[in-house]
């Protein structure tokens, strides 16, 4: 969910998984309205889970530099001084200034020292998240987030005694009722909710202080003076070693609005549910929000046990931008974080794959998926579900069968949604953090498709032949196998299928000649100009150095994906659009539009309900 503002000093997190954030860069049209669809007429649907990723930010490399200067302040000014940085030399000041040091506990540290104003900014980045949660209990990593801020036995209580026996009251009477529903006893489980209520609705001995609730995702950061560091450093370290998950229901009762909100009442979030669901064989298939009946049956200890496996020195790393010294930082860590150890050593897990272990992570293509190159027709089945008990109304059909789309491409399946019409064509591709998968080159691919009024996608909006149109090359997330997705909205009275036709006759362009060297250099100078700002703060300085850390194993892999993107030709990124845009790689869906539709679904995605 979207975090909420906050007094000075609050933390928050933000996006790991699938940002949140809207991709206004790549010009989605359903997960934001990109600025030239705002003057083309392209109608834009609400924010989904597709968002800018790490590599957004790398493209930027130039805006690090220059905040690590310390000098240039303006767009204008940050811009000139990023234009002198190749690679080589951007690697030589990155060296000079960021110092990483790691605890005897495995906790990591990167510190990029910038004394020119006396703020701070700190990023605390836990590999866990949606991806590493088991079969029944989706959502726990969602829900950890929102009781983040809790407090701890010291931090937010005036008498921990007291409180603990009253959340173990809770606690015993939520079992006793989850246990009661499960047996069908329904008398017993309504008085037991009546008492369940009655608990929560006295107060705790407790003084809560102000806090965000965090998106789906393990990226907590603060920015405060530089002098109330070792605050920071007393509060977080509290946090993590010693969490009391306090008002645990009253939150899940929080995350099931925000479930109804962005899923279950949404056409959109419902459509991209349902095409997780259908086109991914991994983990990404599952709803970061979770499954309905798994968080209401979660309780205290599945959180407490998810934080024990993945909430430990050695799956965190902490970044550190702004007016602190490397001394006055590991001095810091080691006086508040050296003792932290995992809550269970047995059960504590790494989840962080190497990238080399993600080089040999499966296709999160289905297997049963049909990889048919289509042509006309073919015999299809079809249904339609409405079911009873789900949020929204609006019915949802859908057909499958070997039939082809638009142009021969292999059609997965047709469905209708008042979110329609549109097309969603997901390309597997593996982690674009293996070594192996020419992510550079991948991403300016995307960019030369969508980033921008003069891309190709964006030229077919801008000639009428399409509403709108977008790519992302990590969704749901960049750092699993998972998809590079390509969304087209027709113009009024045109089909998906046409639309479809026409995308392919672009991606089959560029596989065929690729970029222009005139596209090429505009993409990378574009992106850059475009996140120069950004870069340029503490905060994003800091998130960068601690998701490079996380997922490539150093901050340094932000310098080599940076050298790979400036070494980039046209050749390079025809080659990774064929290898990725290959109508028998894709699965298909052909969303036709509704504006009357009956009964609702299961509010949980499985198997039909309206979309």
């Amino acid at each position: 969910m979207r975090p909420q503002a906050a007094g000075p000093g609050a933390t928050d997190a933000r996006s790991g998984r699938a940002p949140p954030r809207a991709s206004l860069r790549r010009g989605h049209p359903v997960a934001g309205r990109p600025r030239s669809a705002a003057r083309s007429g392209a109608v834009a649907c609400r924010a989904t889970a597709v968002g800018p990723g790490r590599r957004d930010l790398l493209l930027g490399g130039g805006a690090v530099a220059a905040a690590l200067a310390g000098g240039a302040t303006s767009r204008s000014a940050l811009a000139a001084e990023g234009a002198l940085y190749d690679a080589e030399r951007l690697q030589r000041r990155l060296e000079a200034r960021v110092t990483r040091f790691r605890l005897d506990n495995g906790l990591t540290f990167v510190v990029a020292p910038r004394p020119d104003a006396p703020v701070v900014s700190c990023e605390t980045y836990v590999t866990a998240g949606a991806w590493v949660e088991e079969d029944g209990r989706t959502g726990v990593a969602h829900l950890l987030e929102h009781l983040a801020f809790k407090g701890t036995p010291q931090l937010g209580s005036r008498d921990w005694a007291r409180e603990s026996a009253q959340l173990h009251a809770v606690d015993e009477v939520f079992y006793a009722l989850r246990e009661a529903r499960r047996e069908g006893r329904t008398t017993a489980a309504a008085a037991l909710a009546a008492q369940l209520e009655q608990l929560q609705a006295r107060p705790l001995p407790s003084r809560q202080s102000e806090h965000c609730l965090a998106t789906a995702t393990c990226r907590y950061y603060v920015s405060l003076p530089a002098n109330r560091l070792e605050l920071w450093f007393a509060l977080e370290a509290q946090r993590f070693q010693a969490p009391v998950f306090r008002e645990l229901y009253r939150e899940k009762e929080v995350v099931a609005e925000e479930r109804a909100s962005r899923v279950d009442n949404s056409p959109v979030g419902r459509l991209f549910r349902d095409f997780a669901e259908r086109s991914l064989a991994n983990p990404y298939r599952r709803p970061v929000l979770g499954f309905r009946e798994d968080l209401e049956a979660m309780g205290r200890a599945e959180v407490a046990d998810f934080f024990a496996r993945y909430y430990h020195p050695r799956n965190t790393v902490i970044a550190i931008a702004g007016a602190a010294t490397p001394e006055q930082v590991r001095r810091l860590a080691e006086r508040y974080f050296g003792g932290w150890g995992p809550v269970d050593a047995a059960a504590a897990r790494a989840a962080g794959p190497t990238p080399e272990a993600l080089a040999l992570e499966p296709s999160a293509r289905p297997n049963g998926a049909n990889p048919a190159s289509g042509g006309g027709g073919g015999d299809s089945s079809s249904s339609s579900s409405g079911g009873s008990g789900g949020s929204g109304g609006g019915g949802y059909s859908s057909s499958s069968g070997g039939g082809g789309g638009g142009g021969g491409r292999p059609l997965d399946y047709a469905a209708t949604s008042r979110a329609g019409p549109l097309l969603l064509a997901g390309y597997y591709r593996p982690s674009l953090v293996a070594p192996s998968s020419r992510a550079p080159a991948l991403e300016a691919a995307c960019d030369v498709l969508a980033a921008g009024r003069t891309s190709r996608l964006q030229a077919l909006a801008r000639e009428g032949r399409l509403l709108g149109a977008g790519v992302t090359p990590g969704y749901p997330g960049d750092l699993h196998a998972g998809m590079a997705l390509v969304t087209a909205r027709p113009r009024p009275g045109d089909s998906p299928q046409r639309a479809a036709s026409l995308v392919q006759g672009e991606l089959d362009r560029l596989a065929a000649s690729g970029p222009t060297p005139a596209e090429l250099a505009r993409v990378v100078k574009g992106a850059r100009a475009q996140l120069l700002g950004a870069l340029a703060a503490d905060a994003s300085l800091a998130g960068a150095l601690a998701a490079y850390e996380a997922t490539t194993g150093s901050w340094r892999g932000l310098l080599r994906e940076l050298a790979e993107i400036e070494g980039l030709s046209p050749g390079d990124v025809r080659d990774a659009a064929a290898a990725t845009f290959d109508p028998a790689n894709s699965v298909t869906a052909l969303i036709q539009g509704e504006r009357n539709g009956g009964g609702g679904g299961d509010g949980n995605g499985r198997g039909g309900g309206s979309a």
